[in-house]
């Protein structure tokens, strides 16, 4: 299958159906970095900056957990062996928090976990352990439903085509399908858990070729799997990021300032853009 492109026009739902296979999830090259990052988040930052559950939600949460430990030792068995009451990774056996069990499946992978529900009002985060926020915090999405999350993101609020398409396409979701998509931002530093608001203004026109080659871009790959035991949704993310300066020398550099150049004012606001976007198009160009 071809590898979806690392940064995809911005601002489109973008997803593509995938059969479930041993691509979900899969570790890379940053797995224990990130792994090691969420033990830190936990012993520094208050829980709630981190993990949110509503109590209605423990069914799902097993079930989560449950296909974690099905799934994981097909795809790193060095890494991840099932055990009678859980699951030994790294040779540690991690057995679920009865109370929390979603809690504990975070700390398996390098990836955000989060429960989705459906309501009368759409699809809600139910649950969530969130360790990679791109400029939002869990507390001002939880219990909310999607087009209200996405308020703030140019043409996916309430009453918008797009956060329509995205409730019926969850609706839609069957069992044996994963949705992929990418994303991908600009941040002044590599740091995963960047929760709080967008700076303005990462740059201007007069900005150096060092200070913007200091500069990371953010990408995210996404996946969307339906919880077949409840009929919730489990929404994925999985962050990595990489210093311009070494964007630039790759093949996708020329991709990602296209990327750049074709975004319109709001989604150039929103991307904290709102100046020097030629500027950092025309560094991506250059060899």
């Amino acid at each position: 299958m071809i590898p979806l492109p690392l940064y995809p026009p911005a601002f489109q739902i973008g997803t593509r159906p995938t059969p479930i296979q041993k691509v979900w999830l899969k570790p890379d090259q940053d797995s224990s970095a990130h792994i090691a990052d969420k033990k830190r988040i936990v012993e520094s930052e208050a829980r709630d900056r981190y993990f949110m559950a509503r109590d209605d939600t423990l069914d799902a949460q097993n079930a989560v957990w449950a296909m974690l430990v099905e799934h994981l030792p097909t795809i790193d068995e060095q890494s991840y062996t099932k055990a009678d009451d859980g699951i030994s990774f790294g040779g540690q056996l991690v057995l679920p928090n009865p109370s929390e069990p979603l809690m504990a499946a975070s700390m398996l992978v390098a990836d955000d976990l989060v429960l989705m529900r459906r309501h009368d009002d759409g699809w809600r985060l139910v649950a969530a352990g969130l360790f990679a926020p791109s400029y939002w915090t869990l507390a001002e999405k939880f219990d909310r439903p999607l087009q209200v999350m996405h308020d703030p993101v140019p043409g996916f609020g309430p009453g918008s085509r797009k956060a329509e398409l995205i409730n019926r396409m969850f609706d839609m979701l069957a069992d044996d399908i994963i949705l992929e998509r990418r994303n991908w931002s600009f941040h002044g530093e590599g740091d995963w858990f960047t929760p709080g608001h967008h700076p303005h203004n990462l740059l201007h026109s007069e900005t150096t070729d060092a200070v913007i080659g200091d500069m990371y871009v953010r990408r995210e790959y996404q996946t969307i799997r339906k919880v077949p035991t409840t009929g919730d949704v489990l929404f994925t993310i999985h962050v990595t990021t990489q210093r311009l300066r070494d964007v630039r020398n790759s093949g996708e550099a020329v991709e990602l300032a296209k990327g750049v150049m074709n975004l319109s004012p709001d989604q150039q606001g929103y991307k904290g853009l709102e100046q020097g976007r030629e500027r950092l198009a025309a560094y991506l160009s250059r060899r």
